[in-house]
């Protein structure tokens, strides 16, 4: 079984990460920072359950929002938030493909193999 640290560590690391790959690509200071944003609040679902988290953080999301704040970078983040555990679409933006290769990235070994999720 694999161990995924889901805490402030993983979501620091995964938003610097995404926020560069981005900036590699060009794209401005404003989607870099919605990507950080995305990143950051990506793994949320994780309270109600790891099951399709990624959908449940998501609606947690624009569920916090306003509806009349609502606009596309609103969209952009909660589709990104909503996709980023789905192998079986193609990301729909930048900001859902960084959040991606942002989460993928390579976690620190864990110390205590019993040890299962980290929460930091």
């Amino acid at each position: 079984m694999g161990y995924k640290e889901h805490g402030q560590g993983h979501a620091m690391r995964s938003a610097e990460t995404a926020k560069n790959v981005l900036k590699s690509l060009g794209c401005g200071a404003r989607e870099q920072e919605l990507v950080k944003i995305a990143v950051y609040l990506h793994d949320i679902g994780n309270i109600v359950s790891i099951r399709c988290h990624d959908q449940s953080g998501a609606v947690m999301f624009l569920d916090v929002i306003d509806e009349n704040l609502y606009d596309d970078e609103i969209f952009d983040v909660a589709t990104a938030i909503g996709g980023h555990e789905d192998k079986n679409m193609d990301p729909v933006s930048p900001i859902a493909a960084a959040l991606v290769l942002g989460d993928k990235n390579r976690r620190p070994s864990r110390k205590n193999k019993s040890q299962r999720h980290v929460f930091d």
